[in-house]
């Protein structure tokens, strides 16, 4: 007989509420005043870092669901806050909605040309002189994202 390696329900709420954790820290801060929607709010932000964003939005987002895939993920939360009324699924599809509608904002608001169906990034502005510098988005210009992440996403995590 082979050793089992599965996954258990209690090792993927683990992961969860780690992974939980890690987003509010980088998008909110751990008082949920911080956080990059603070920075957007005063700074000017350069294009590369909505990119890095955006690819760990996408890999929480299948963790995520790895997580609900997880057989009795349900009834084992329960136990483990000890509340059978608590839904984790609820509060599941609340959190991932909230991260797919920031994750797509950037990938609707990032600047991009489309040739043969492909998109690709405008993200250097160029010169007549032929000198580059990098696209930058300004706090004006994230408003409507700061509202995703300060609204949804922070009401949707403790």
């Amino acid at each position: 007989m082979a050793v089992r390696s599965g996954i258990t329900a209690h090792e993927t709420y683990q992961q969860f509420q780690a992974l939980v954790r890690q987003l509010k820290l980088e998008l909110v801060g751990a008082d949920g005043t911080g956080g990059w929607a603070a920075r957007l709010a005063t700074q000017d932000i350069p294009w590369m870092e909505f990119t890095r964003a955006q690819q760990m939005l996408s890999l929480a987002l299948s963790q995520m669901a790895a997580t609900a895939a997880t057989p009795g993920i349900v009834a084992y939360v329960q136990a483990q806050e000890q509340d059978a009324a608590y839904n984790i699924a609820t509060e599941y599809v609340a959190l991932r909605d909230s991260v797919t509608a920031i994750r797509d904002w950037i990938f609707n608001n990032m600047p991009k040309a489309i040739q043969g169906g492909t998109s690709y990034l405008t993200v250097v502005v160029l010169a007549q002189d032929g000198s580059m510098t990098d696209r930058i988005f300004t706090p004006a210009m994230t408003a409507a994202l700061r509202t995703l992440i300060t609204g949804n996403f922070k009401n949707s995590v403790m």
